[in-house]
């Protein structure tokens, strides 16, 4: 990602109110659906449509796409420097037209 990129997501994520941004979860019920993968530090995860979410995992430097439907996880990204990859994935961010960005410090 680009530094215009991770620019434009973080002038996104702080352009829009606050209350707009927040989603109360409440994680004291039984869960919906749950996945057997594991994930070392999770530090940002979007959710999509059809029972799918994007989970960033800072601790293991992965992105991956979570489909509850079917139990699957898959890498959506790698690690790199080239375009489309990263070296130190951050979070997940809502962008227009459904797409996600993730922020990397370490990209310039």
């Amino acid at each position: 990602m680009s530094r215009t990129q991770c620019t434009l997501a973080a002038a996104l994520l702080f352009a829009a109110p606050l209350s707009a941004q927040s989603k109360a979860v409440n994680l004291t019920g039984k869960p919906i659906a749950e996945i057997e993968a594991p994930f070392t530090q999770i530090s940002g995860v979007r959710e999509l449509p059809g029972n799918r979410a994007i989970v960033v995992d800072a601790g293991e430097k992965t992105v991956q796409m979570v489909d509850f439907a079917n139990g699957s996880v898959s890498k959506i990204s790698r690690n790199g420097s080239g375009p489309g990859e990263y070296q130190y994935p951050l979070n997940a961010y809502a962008g227009p037209n459904n797409s996600t960005y993730i922020p990397d410090p370490m990209s310039a």
